[in-house]
């Protein structure tokens, strides 16, 4: 828990559920809780609190304290999806304030460090908050069992399902009340993560992982003792578990191509050579600066550092994102004063700027025209197969 609480703590809050379901079943079995068990508990709880208390000291001052403060507005427009874009946009543009901005925003473009400061976005999310969704019970029902009904495509559902039909074939009755409870943990979980527009793979699957490894302890090595049918088969019942359980990981696996193809779930890819080339030029031009869309810098990670290896430091010193989780880190601020940019987006037009081409990434011509009331002109500077290096500066009758 103290481990799962530093990497991921809103991950491990997931987890106290289906924690608190173990300890319930625990103290149901033995009438009161161990006394070493209590002061384990209280130690691990205060050792929690003390190194959150730490963590949130570390960024309540100093260099950090802007970038712990951008977060949460960066997240809201960044991952939300629980306003109207249309009505935003066009009340935004009826209180002469920037729609274009609005949709920048949406794009994942947040690093521009004089327009899009804290105090700058506060308004745009007001006029978002004036235009969020009604809730609707009926259409939140209906998702919810969509919800449902995807996670079983997937082998973490699958897997709670073949540990629950372990357990209910065992001759336990302990055991044959978890899958129901765990079931309603399950559901209270993802319908929270619906309500606040959270439901996505990553913590989904944390969801799953939680009722999995939960089910551990209601398993023995004589949970099927009593079973008769089982235990004269019980090589050929054992051979069987294991193969469906194959076959219904690789299944639901396979059958997710888009998971397949983005979050490489069979294999690592091989770099294809249009990125190899890229990062050879980007090595070999280290004093240079080379900005990503959001889309795009995450598909750089896919294949610069497979996930089975470490990043070598300084290897990403040359990289910056238009819009991430890092963007305001001190550390990468240090690297652009170093190359002489204060303001990734303002200072495209310097000549050791480059941009990597995203066909969906944001429109920065009419962005940079409409805020530094100067026009850009692009020029494709590099090709690296389907990857386009641009350039962008200002014309020589407007400087």
């Amino acid at each position: 828990m103290l481990a799962g609480s530093i990497m991921r703590f809103e991950g491990m809050l997931l987890g106290l559920p289906f924690f608190a379901l173990l300890l319930l079943f625990l103290s149901h079995e033995k009438r009161r809780f161990p006394l070493i068990m209590m002061v384990s508990l209280c130690i691990t709880f205060a050792t929690i609190w003390i190194v959150k208390q730490y963590d949130r000291s570390l960024y309540s001052e100093g260099e950090y304290k802007y970038y712990a403060n951008y977060q949460p507005i960066r997240a809201y427009f960044g991952d939300g999806a629980f306003y109207d874009n249309e009505s935003t946009f066009d009340e935004l543009e009826e209180r002469e304030m920037s729609g274009m901005d609005f949709y920048q925003l949406k794009g994942w473009m947040f690093y521009d460090t004089e327009v899009f400061q804290i105090d700058s976005l506060l308004p745009i999310k007001n006029v978002a908050l004036n235009n969020l969704y009604k809730p609707n019970p009926m259409r939140m029902a209906a998702i919810f069992f969509l919800s449902i009904s995807n996670a079983l495509t997937r082998c973490n559902g699958w897997c709670w399902v073949l540990v629950c039909t372990l357990l209910m074939l065992s001759s336990s009755k302990k055991a044959h009340i978890y899958p129901w409870a765990s079931a309603s943990l399950i559901a209270v979980c993802i319908g929270h993560l619906l309500l606040v527009n959270r439901l996505v793979y990553h913590v989904e699957s944390g969801v799953w992982l939680h009722a999995v490894v939960s089910a551990i302890p209601f398993m023995d090595k004589n949970i099927f003792s009593e079973n008769q049918a089982v235990r004269k088969n019980e090589n050929i019942f054992s051979f069987g578990f294991v193969l469906l359980a194959f076959v219904f990981a690789y299944v639901s696996v396979s059958s997710q191509d888009a998971l397949k193809r983005h979050l490489s779930l069979i294999e690592t890819p091989e770099m294809p050579k249009d990125w190899s080339d890229f990062l050879n030029y980007t090595d070999a031009h280290k004093d240079d600066v080379f900005l990503l869309s959001f889309n795009r810098y995450k598909e750089l990670g896919t294949f610069k550092n497979p996930a089975y290896k470490a990043i070598e430091p300084g290897s990403w010193d040359n990289f910056f994102s238009w819009g991430y989780w890092n963007i305001h880190l001190p550390s990468m601020k240090n690297e652009l004063k170093k190359r002489g940019v204060d303001n990734p987006v303002r200072d495209i037009v310097h000549n050791n700027v480059y941009v990597l081409e995203d066909p969906n990434g944001p429109e920065l011509n009419l962005f940079y025209s409409t805020h530094y009331h100067k026009p850009v002109i692009v020029d494709t500077v590099q090709k690296f197969g389907e990857l386009k290096l641009f350039k962008y500066r200002i014309p020589e009758d407007s400087l």
